[in-house]
């Protein structure tokens, strides 16, 4: 055989080889889910995913939902179902349908199961020239007003929200003092205290379930002084130790 003839054909058949494999890999795509909020029932939620159920990371009653995963699916499928359902009852509590074809493969969903229902986080716009800080404080065993506070190495506190009522949505427009930290990125402590106190302990009189670390899962408050137009939402609900602070809001990428 001519050696011109059998290195073209050499060649041809490792271009092919290659092509196949690139035709391999464009045929799936991935999306990743982040779930992230609170689950007050006494249920247990499970996640799927069209036909993939995630049956092996339930969503614990009581406690806080953090769901990351990405999912794998042909790159012509143009739409999936993520559902939640009661693992007890077997009933779908919660839908959404995801568009593929989006060029977002980030998808985040506030997922906070209160009363039988979803509750809704409609946050305000933007704006430039301060932070929207909301809070949905959930404490059935009182409705008195609560302040939300940031306390700095000297023990000053800095107010979030004042006169926050359990079980509605209060938005405060909020930007650090300058000069309030020496050290904005430090660890300190988010407190939520009865109305016009700073040691008046809002949860069962009890100072751990009524303070968290504003390091802990994430709580990302735009603490530097020069941070504006951030819009954040927070859960609050007092934890077996300490008080729960979930972020309901897409984890921002800076």
């Amino acid at each position: 055989m001519n050696p011109y003839l059998k290195n073209t054909a050499i060649i041809a058949l490792i271009a092919g080889f290659f092509t196949a494999c690139n035709k391999d890999i464009e045929t799936t795509k991935a999306v990743a889910f982040d779930i992230v909020g609170y689950n007050t029932s006494n249920n247990d939620l499970e996640i799927s995913v069209d036909t993939v159920v995630f049956s092996r990371f339930p969503i614990a009653a009581n406690s806080v939902v953090s769901f990351g995963k990405s999912y794998t699916y042909p790159s012509v499928k143009r739409e999936a179902q993520i559902s939640v359902k009661d693992k007890q009852s077997g009933n779908e509590v919660w839908k959404q349908t995801v568009r593929l074809s989006d060029a977002e493969l980030e998808q985040f969903y506030p997922f906070v199961w209160l009363d039988g229902q979803v509750l809704a986080v409609n946050p305000p716009t933007a704006d430039a020239n301060t932070n929207k800080i909301g809070f949905y404080v959930h404490y059935p065993q009182s409705n008195d007003p609560i302040d939300i506070f940031i306390k700095n190495e000297a023990g000053q506190a800095a107010y979030f929200a004042k006169n926050v009522t359990p079980g509605t949505w209060v938005y405060s427009d909020y930007v650090t003092p300058e000069g309030f930290f020496q050290n904005p990125n430090g660890d300190f402590y988010i407190h939520c205290t009865k109305a016009g106190t700073t040691d008046s302990w809002a949860f069962d009189n009890n100072e751990a379930k009524s303070k968290v670390s504003n390091n802990n899962n994430g709580t990302f408050f735009p603490l530097h002084h020069t941070q504006k137009g951030n819009v954040r939402s927070y859960f609050i609900t007092p934890g077996m130790y300490q008080m729960e602070l979930i972020r309901l809001f897409k984890k921002p990428r800076n």
